[in-house]
């Protein structure tokens, strides 16, 4: 049985109605068994969390890699650009494997001097640590993943570990930190905040969380976000005014959605 059919079993165990499964190679080493993902359309009825959900509660025995990832890859605009991304990656030679070498690299004090760096580039409104509840609740409802009206969504069966997917997916770089730096990132917060990448879009992050941010954690982690996303206090993503603002936010939010 091929990699595809093994796939094809496995989605129709979990009865997740899908169409047009291909299965794409990650790394331009021809010679080298590097990870490959499986991708696959389900019908825009379907939410695409509840598709996710059904596939990472699915028995590992189910599928014979243990170390497959689900991520949802957006719409079909979305998807023609992570196959852009993939294909310069490609030819420009960039293998995940590279990224996750240099990720393993980037200690603590590297990551430290790294934010403070960062931020300091960027200018911060002082304000109170104050958010409503309202506002929490607002943002987690706009976080949920829509294929859009009459619109395919396109999910992901990656093979690499979570905190991996940006690597795999040649994800960073521009106004964004390279694929490294990103997989030093989601390796600190699945860690410390046992955060799970679930969407990876163009321009946008979306993680789950167990339970939200401790509150005497909140503060350090907005810091590492605005670092990392510093458009989250601007821009079409931004959740709030302050510093201050948004880290009061991150105590009742179970949902990232970084960009």
């Amino acid at each position: 049985m091929n990699s595809n059919q093994k796939t094809r079993a496995f989605l129709d165990s979990l009865s997740i109605s899908y169409s047009a499964l291909v299965e794409v190679s990650l790394t331009s080493d021809e010679g080298h068994a590097g990870p490959s993902m499986s991708m696959f359309t389900f019908l825009s009825e379907e939410n695409p969390l509840e598709v996710l959900k059904k596939i990472r509660q699915a028995p590992a025995a189910i599928f014979e890699d243990s170390r497959l990832s689900p991520v949802f890859l957006g719409n079909d605009d979305s998807l023609a650009i992570h196959m852009e991304t993939l294909a310069l990656a490609q030819e420009e030679g960039l293998n995940p494997a590279s990224y996750i070498e240099e990720a393993d690299r980037l200690d603590e004090a590297y990551l430290k001097n790294w934010q403070a760096a960062r931020l300091e580039e960027t200018v911060f409104i002082e304000g109170e640590q104050t958010a409503a509840d309202e506002d929490a609740i607002r943002l987690n409802k706009a976080m949920e993943l829509e294929a859009g009206a009459g619109c395919a969504g396109y999910i992901g069966l990656v093979q690499a570990q979570t905190e991996e997917l940006c690597a795999a997916l040649h994800w960073g770089g521009g106004q964004f930190p390279s694929p490294a730096l990103m997989t030093a990132y989601l390796r600190r917060w699945r860690t410390r905040h046992q955060a799970c990448l679930i969407a990876l879009e163009p321009e946008r992050l979306l993680f789950s969380l167990e339970k939200p941010c401790e509150e005497e954690q909140c503060y350090s982690l907005a810091a590492e976000h605005l670092a990392v996303f510093p458009d989250l206090l601007s821009g079409q993503n931004r959740q709030a005014n302050t510093l201050q603002s948004y880290a009061a936010l991150l105590k009742h939010m179970n949902h990232w959605s970084l960009g």
